[in-house]
């Protein structure tokens, strides 16, 4: 899956920008350095836990799957994932396993992740 190039309008300005596509396949802590970038399952053959990093303001990512596996999203233990009235913790992650599902979240504190936008079929 290629980077995205994409525009987007504010304002009433136009601004291109572009997304930066990281596939991990695999279980993995999701690094500081991938912020901002498009995360996808895309390769995977089975379940893949993605475990967020350690709380630093400001930190997004968008997770999308691109198969039709099982992908677990944890915050690092005592902090929670808010999706509005919910909240997911370490023990009771989000999750999907529905192709084409994407979950945006942003560290808002130094205790929450907050889920900003998502498709349906995200569950905690």
């Amino acid at each position: 899956m290629p980077d995205y190039n994409v525009t987007v309008a504010l304002g009433g300005s136009v601004y291109p920008t572009s997304l930066t596509h990281v596939a991990h396949p695999a279980s993995v802590t999701l690094l500081s350095g991938e912020s901002g970038s498009v995360i996808s399952n895309t390769g995977a053959v089975g379940t893949v836990i993605y475990d967020l990093p350690a709380s630093a303001l400001g930190l997004n990512y968008r997770i999308v799957a691109t198969t039709g596996q099982l992908i677990t999203v944890r915050p690092p233990a005592g902090v929670t994932i808010v999706k509005g009235t919910v909240t997911a913790t370490n023990a009771n992650p989000i999750t999907s396993a529905t192709t084409g599902d994407w979950i945006n979240v942003v560290n808002t504190s130094a205790t929450v992740w907050t889920v900003f936008a998502s498709s349906v079929d995200w569950a905690i």
